[in-house]
């Protein structure tokens, strides 16, 4: 079904109304929205009753916030204040969109998280077009739209676990999990590579059963740290980061990531969604966040996000050349820079960048990194007598990988 869209603008911003519309079309065609404003009101009909029956009734609420709609009374003062009271009940979520510079932050939308990125006016010299910034503005409702449609219940599972077990607990729990998916490996046959990598759950009636004898009473889907099948949130806030990556070249800042992930999801606690993550899939996090810290993700992670195959192949080629290249070698500290993959595996700078950050990610092989963020470059010195390149012959697949990085 559709979700109904209600626009609240001031008669002077009509035409960047009507781009914004344009824009909104595609997600329309789609069957995805229904877009409302004061122009669809039928000859005839009461106005300022219909204004309200749609408000009322939607579930998306775009504020496009000029100096012209803070200046309107009845914008400013009876549609925002009965948008706001919806969106305080969780009735509906309000959106506002800066069209044109004014001082709007003290008002009471100003708490909420507005559109384009960063709050820019769709009218600033931060675009280099209107249709840049509107463009952005259809993006984050389409986001939006994602976080509205998602099931809710994995959600309030993840925060109920979050409250409910002590960190002696987890340790207990993560070492039971730890020692069953050994025996589930050493006791069957044609495992699966995501079970071997730790990125499936393992058979529940076969956990439960194994829980059981031990006198356990939780359960693996309930475990705080083994929340195998990803919540929508835990999915955004992965993807949230291999999409910077992918556009960068580089990994994104928690604070990032958080100001993202606002975006769609009011209530979102960073510290929360982290520490609920399957162990092994995110890197680099602790209980206490800093902001500033790179969110970095592994192998696994970024194989639960969509178009990574790319990524991953670039990442496998590089890690073959390197065992073509350097495992007969006893040498310390043979180099990899980006110069030598550029002219090697014809590889664009891009995918040098994204290549390297994968490779430090998964440094648990690697004895040392080196980069040069101002050239876009990296260089990557290798320890060939040590086992971990070794972990990386004969590997022609990433599932082959994984299952190497299982026995580690």
């Amino acid at each position: 079904m559709a979700v109904k869209i209600f626009i609240c603008y001031a008669r002077e911003d009509e035409t960047l109304l009507n781009k914004l519309k344009t824009h909104l079309r595609p997600l329309q065609r789609q069957g995805l929205i229904e877009v409302w404003y004061d122009r669809d009101i039928s000859a005839g009909t009461e106005w300022e009753q219909e204004i309200t029956k749609q408000l009322n009734s939607a579930q998306i609420i775009l504020l496009l916030i000029s100096a012209d709609f803070m200046d309107s009374n009845y914008c400013y003062g009876i549609e925002m204040q009965r948008a706001m009271k919806r969106h305080e009940r969780k009735e509906a979520q309000v959106i506002p969109i800066i069209l044109r510079s004014v001082y709007w932050h003290e008002a009471p939308f100003g708490k909420l998280q507005a559109l384009p990125k960063d709050a820019k006016p769709v009218t600033s010299s931060n675009w280099h077009t209107w249709d840049e910034a509107l463009f952005d503005v259809a993006e984050g409702v389409r986001k939006v739209l994602i976080q509205l449609n998602a099931p809710k219940s994995l959600d309030v599972q993840v925060r109920f676990n979050l409250q409910d077990i002590s960190d002696e607990e987890k340790l207990s729990r993560t070492a039971i999990l730890t020692k069953l998916r050994q025996l589930y490996i050493l006791s069957h046959d044609n495992i699966s590579p995501g079970i071997m990598a730790g990125t499936e759950p393992l058979p529940k009636a076969w956990v439960e059963e194994q829980l059981e004898k031990m006198g356990e009473t939780w359960r693996q889907d309930t475990y705080y740290g083994e929340i195998m099948e990803l919540s929508n949130l835990q999915l955004l806030f992965i993807q949230t980061i291999f999409d910077y990556f992918h556009e960068q070249g580089t990994w994104p800042t928690y604070g990032y990531v958080e100001q993202e992930i606002s975006r769609v999801h009011r209530d979102f606690d960073m510290r929360g969604v982290s520490r609920s993550l399957p162990s092994g899939l995110a890197n680099a996090f602790t209980f206490n966040l800093d902001r500033k810290q790179e969110a970095l993700l592994k192998v696994r992670a970024i194989l639960l996000c969509k178009g990574s195959d790319h990524d991953l192949a670039d990442f496998l080629q590089v890690l073959q050349y390197c065992v073509n290249k350097y495992f007969s070698f006893g040498e310390n500290y043979l180099q990899v820079a980006s110069d030598e993959v550029r002219t090697q595996l014809n590889m664009s700078e891009l995918s040098i960048r994204k290549v390297g950050r994968l490779i430090e990610a998964e440094g648990t092989f690697w004895s040392s990194m080196g980069r040069n963020d101002i050239e876009g470059s990296w260089v990557c010195a290798l320890r060939p007598g040590m086992e971990g390149i070794a972990r990386f012959d004969k590997v022609e697949t990433i599932e082959q990988y994984l299952e190497k990085l299982t026995f580690r």
